[in-house]
């Protein structure tokens, strides 16, 4: 099935009950609110997943799993705005969830996109922690002092030039894994000899990592601000702001199909302010 974004716009205004009359800029507005990325993201992602897609799916379960990452409201809920079963909403959100995660939007190698001749540091990186439900029994290892209770912590990294992701690992607990400790799991031994990120304070390890001095402050602070925009944008999904309270085995999923479509909103339309 063909969609392009004005078949995703109308689609969409059934559920944000935007009439006929309103102005487009009103229902574009409503409903990237309500889903989270825009009708042209919508369109972009369907052409990906398609022919992923289990036989029955269709472009209204792609809206209806956009809907629970970016307003993350309870099944009841869901039911009055599609008025399908509970059980249908779940079956279908969970399967385009997964299809969004493997979106192949995110590379690695595309850190040295734009790079110029004898650059050593390509990429900014930060650890984000997302909240979860207080596992039992009791341990201080899923503490996260940046909200003072459970989480998950990931590392997110960008190209310094380009913005893009180009790295998004984690789903260990917070306290067990300072950022230092997670980037050595597989971020640093990802670098090529000689190479080196542009991050914060916490991770010590001059070697591998550029940190905030005297010397370079005020760049530092502008590439690591930069940084901080992508993680308020994933944040705008409410199932990565609010306690998350699902399987904790599905969270990477969620993270990684949440960072796909961050990706292809910086991609297509809404890039992040410029640097260099």
């Amino acid at each position: 099935m063909e969609m392009n974004e004005q078949a995703f716009l109308t689609l969409g205004n059934v559920y944000t009950e935007s009439k006929s009359t309103s102005s487009k800029y009103v229902a574009l507005r409503r409903f990237k609110a309500f889903f989270g990325v825009t009708p042209r993201i919508c369109s972009l992602t369907w052409d990906k997943i398609k022919q992923s897609v289990p036989s029955g799916g269709a472009p209204k379960h792609l809206l209806w799993s956009l809907c629970f990452l970016k307003q993350y409201s309870v099944e009841h809920n869901r039911r009055s705005i599609f008025h399908a079963d509970e059980k249908t909403i779940c079956k279908w959100t969970w399967i385009f969830v997964e299809l969004l995660s493997e979106l192949d939007v995110i590379d690695w190698e595309d850190r040295f996109e734009g790079a110029a001749n004898g650059q050593t540091c390509f990429v900014t990186i930060d650890g984000v922690d997302f909240k979860i439900n207080e596992p039992t029994p009791f341990s201080a290892g899923w503490y996260s002092h940046k909200f003072r209770a459970a989480g998950l912590r990931y590392e997110i990294s960008l190209n310094i030039r380009t913005g893009f992701i180009v790295w998004v690992f984690g789903g260990y607990p917070c306290g067990l894994y300072p950022d230092l400790k997670l980037a050595r799991e597989a971020f640093v031994p990802s670098l090529k000899n000689g190479e080196r990120a542009m991050a914060d304070k916490g991770y010590k390890d001059a070697k591998r990592f550029i940190l905030p001095n005297i010397t370079n402050t005020k760049e530092h602070a502008l590439y690591m601000s930069r940084h901080e925009t992508v993680n308020r944008r994933i944040k705008q999904f409410q199932i990565l702001k609010q306690v998350y309270r699902h399987s904790i085995q599905k969270h990477p999923m969620i993270v990684h199909a949440v960072a796909n479509l961050t990706q292809l909103m910086l991609k297509n339309g809404h890039p992040l302010f410029c640097v260099i």
